[in-house]
Formats: C-alpha cells, structure tokens, sequence
C-alpha cells in the first residue's frame, strides 16, 4: 500500500491475477508515543503486503487532485459469481419526460398525439407524411359550432397559399376541392354554404378582388353539373335562370328558362343594357305592356335593313327618329290614290259677317343673303354662325348675342329654335336677358332640359332632337313653350328695359348646331 496524501488520480482495475501465497507475519513490537510528524520522505520500495487491520474510521475527504492519465486496458478476467440482488430502488416517473428539451428528433414509431391543445414552433412547422388530415369533431355535442381555422397574419402580411401538385411523372394535375356539405333531417335541412370574402379598409388606395383563372371556368347553379370544360371559355349556366344585372339588386326571379339582362341607367339613359359590334337575335318580342321600343338616340338615328314587313296592330304602330328602312328615306311619302268622282255642288249659304282684321303678323327673315329681323355676332370662343337662323357651338365658353336689344314695353317678344342633344358632360343655354332679368332654356345630356328665370328653375323635362323651342312675352307674362304646348308660364315678368339673346356654352366638348332660331318683336 502506497500512501500519497493529498492526491489522487483515476486507477485503470485491470483483471484480477491469482493469489499469491502469504508471507510469514512479523512479530509486533509495543506501540511507542507518537510523535511530531516529520517531513515526508522519500517513498521507499514497496514492500511486501502485510495483513490486512482493522478498518479505522473513515477521515475528511480531501481535495480532489489533479487527473491523471488514463492507463492501457489490462486483459479481461474471468466472470466472478452474480452477487445477492440489492434492494428495490425508489419508482421512476415516466411523466418526467416532457419536462425535458428534445435533444434529436423524436420517433413516435406511427401513435397518436393525444388531447394535444396546441402545437408550438418558433421557426417553420412542417407537418409531412403520405397522408395529412386535419379534422375537427365534436360528435354529438349540437350545440357548439366545430370550427376548423387556419389564419396567416401580421409580417409584410398574412398568406395562405393552398396547392393541389401534380402526380409524379404520370401526366395527371393536380386538384383542390372544397366541399360544404348540407345537412338533412327528416327530410328538411338546409345546403352548404361557401363564401369567398375579400374585403377594403379604406377610401383611397386599391380595392380587393377576387380573380378566377383557368383555362376554362364552369359556373353553374342547379343539380346537374356541366358536362365538361373547353379551353377558351367562360361558362355561365343555371337550370332555372341567368341574371346579369348593374347598378341594384333583382327584387324577384326572373322566369324559369330566361336570362335576364338589366342596367339601372336605363332610368335616364337612352339604353340600360349596351351592346357593341352587332347583335343577332332570332326574335325580339316585347318584355311587358309597355311594348317594344325601338328609337334613335338623338342625333344618333335608326337605319332598318333588309326588312321584308313591318306589322302593326290595329290603329297603327308608331316608328319613332327611324332615317331609313331598306335605304329610302322614312317616313314614307304615302302614294296618290286616284282622283275621285266630283260630287255634287250643294246650294249656297248665306254671307256670314266680316271679322275684325287680325293682328299683324311677324316680319320673315329675309333669306340666305341678308339678315333676318335680328342679328347674331361672336362675343367669346369660337362659335360658328352658320347662317341668319341658325349656328353650331363647338367648345367651352362660346359665346353668341345678337346686336339689337328688343323693348318689352312697347311689343311682345317671341324667341324659338331647334336644339340638338347633348352628350355627357356638356351643357349650354339659351335665354332672352337685361341688366336685371333673365328668361330661357337650359340644356344637359341624356335629352334633359329645363325652363328657368333669374329666380331659378321652374320646369324640368326631356325632349327629342326635332322639338321646337319657343319664348313669348306679352310684357306681363313670360311663356315657355315646347312644340308649341305650353310647359312654365313666370308671372310677372320683371323690367321691360330691353332684352338681348344670348346663348352661352358652359360645357361643350362636341359641336352643337342649333337651327330655326329666331328672335323678334311681335304683337301683344
């Protein structure tokens, strides 16, 4: 035995040799006083083992020192005898696990994740296998909503992108099916329902959207399915009924087996529903009582061709801003009949009273050559006055009066004209004014035009592109009539001082020609 105090390294056992015999035991000598420990010498040679004493009391641990170097592995001895089984230690907790981090990736060895209420990552989470389903089942419990949520939020912005690959190597695409299920009880339920919803949070900025794209798209509502799918086209099909519609909701279904086509600006549009580049139809048939409808919009006349009859019902059909049908000029010059017999002269009847002489009439205009009553001149833009009654307004600001300025106080005063229609957005108007008062017609696009005083408006309504015009005055009264039907009288009328024509363009973005104008002082 070698005592070396204060160190100790790591003993390498090797395999246990055979015993030894058993040296010859000294005689002990008496135990003499102990004294004071000396220097430690230097370890002499080991010397043969003596018996073995008695095991004294075990002292303090001392320092652990230094390692020392691992010694070569000795020859493995012979297997000793298996010692008594010891005790039963204390029972392992098997729940300890998962207090502990995952070191490496955990083989679940195909079992389940059991009552797992939430799975965690804090970089990507992949979810992989031959097969991945997601359910969620409450069974029997009706009374709660099963809700199956996946939400992609905050970052740049939140992504949900769900592909459907195509099989591998075999030609045959991918797909993506998203099915709602409509339940049944006893007969009664109610469908599935899918909503697509993309919403916008603000005014300004871009607007959400939703985009199909395919090479086809089958839209289809009723119980059978399309039969397939062509590539280039878009189809719209229902078993019952097609409703195309702008502008406001279809209030009722329309007839089972049509398509029902409606544009809300009809309501002040010449046309709700626009087509361009032609439009061919077997019938056309009128929708309701109203009847069928086929007119011009304003200067934009009709032209019938190839027209083999035209039937009416009885009274006749009106043919409204119709130019021509099969290229001659409508409506038709009705044919001559013949002269018929001269009847008999009935007798004479008795010379009724003379009447008393009329007013005189108006002075006309005296031709293409000269002026009439009044005269036009340009005062702003560039209008073209394209005769003595008649000139075309062709941009904003226009400006046109004539040089004379009527007195009210001592005649009547009669205006008239034909106007065109206007287009969005333009507008114009036409008026008899002083210093004070002002008297006329103003017009906007969609054939709206309204009579209006200095005070304001005091009548709206449409018109047609052939209507005539008129103003009369009597110094008392101002009259507006339309084809010669009254539709505002203004009474009284304001000062007599004398009146000039004026027409003003406020808007014009196209050229306007008003004809027959005319502008005089007439009788009381």
């Amino acid at each position: 035995m070698i005592n070396a105090p204060n160190w100790s390294g790591s003993t390498n056992n090797g395999p246990t040799g055979p015993a030894g015999s058993t040296g010859a035991t000294g005689r002990t000598g008496a135990t003499g006083p102990t004294g004071n420990t000396g220097a430690t010498g230097a370890t002499g040679a080991v010397g043969a083992t003596g018996p073995t004493g008695a095991t004294g009391p075990t002292g303090n641990t001392g320092p652990t020192g230094f390692m020392g170097t691992t010694g070569n592995t000795g020859p493995t001895g012979n297997t000793g005898s298996t010692g008594a089984t010891g005790p039963a230690g204390n029972p392992a907790d098997a729940s300890l696990w998962s207090t502990f981090p995952a070191l490496q990736n955990v083989n679940m060895c195909n079992f389940a994740l059991n009552n797992t209420s939430s799975i965690n990552a804090s970089t990507v989470l992949q979810l992989n296998g031959l097969q991945v389903e997601a359910v969620a089942d409450r069974g029997i419990n009706i009374g709660a909503i099963t809700d199956l949520t996946l939400t992609s939020q905050n970052g740049n912005r939140g992504r949900v992108t769900i592909t459907g690959g195509a099989g591998f190597s075999n030609g045959v695409g991918g797909e993506i099916r998203l099915n709602a299920v409509g339940g049944n009880l006893a007969g009664f339920g109610a469908g599935g329902l899918i909503e697509l919803n993309a919403t916008t949070n603000a005014f300004t900025g871009l607007t959400s959207a939703i985009k199909l794209s395919a090479a086809s798209i089958l839209s289809y509502a009723g119980a059978v399915s399309p039969v397939g799918s062509l590539a280039g086209y878009n189809y719209i099909q229902a078993t019952l009924g097609v409703n195309i519609i702008a502008g406001s909701a279809s209030v009722v279904p329309n007839i089972i087996g049509t398509n029902y086509l409606y544009g809300a600006a009809g309501l002040f549009l010449p046309a709700g529903t626009l087509v361009e580049n032609g439009l061919g139809a077997d019938r056309i048939v009128p929708l309701n009582s109203s009847g069928l409808i086929i007119t011009g919009s304003g200067v934009w006349q009709t032209r019938l061709e190839n027209i083999t009859s035209i039937g009416g019902v009885p009274g006749g059909m009106p043919i409204d801003n119709v130019s021509t049908i099969n290229g001659i000029p409508f409506p038709f010059a009705s044919p001559t009949g013949p002269t018929g017999p001269t009847g008999a002269s009935g007798p004479t009847g008795a010379t009724g009273p003379t009447g008393t002489t009329g007013s005189t009439g108006p002075t006309g205009s005296q031709g293409s050559q000269g002026s009439s009553f009044t005269t036009l001149v340009i005062t702003g833009g560039s209008p073209i006055i394209t005769s003595p009654t008649s000139f075309t307004l062709t941009g904003s600001g226009d400006t046109l009066r004539t040089v004379e300025f009527l007195n009210g106080a001592v005649s009547g005063l009669y205006m008239q004209f034909v106007a065109p229609i206007f287009f969005v957005p333009d507008q114009a108007y036409l008026q008899i004014q002083n210093s004070t008062d002002a008297y006329g017609f103003e017009f906007a696009p969609f054939s709206n035009f309204t009579a209006f005083t200095s005070g304001g408006t005091i009548f709206s309504g449409t018109y047609s592109a052939t209507d005539i015009f008129s103003l009369y005055t009597d110094g008392l009264d101002v009259s507006f009539l339309q084809n010669g039907v009254l539709v505002a009288t203004s009474t009284p009328m304001g000062t007599l001082t004398p009146y000039q024509f004026v027409s003003y363009a406020v808007l014009v973005s196209a050229s306007y020609s008003f004809e027959n104008w005319r502008y005089y002082p007439t009788g009381k």
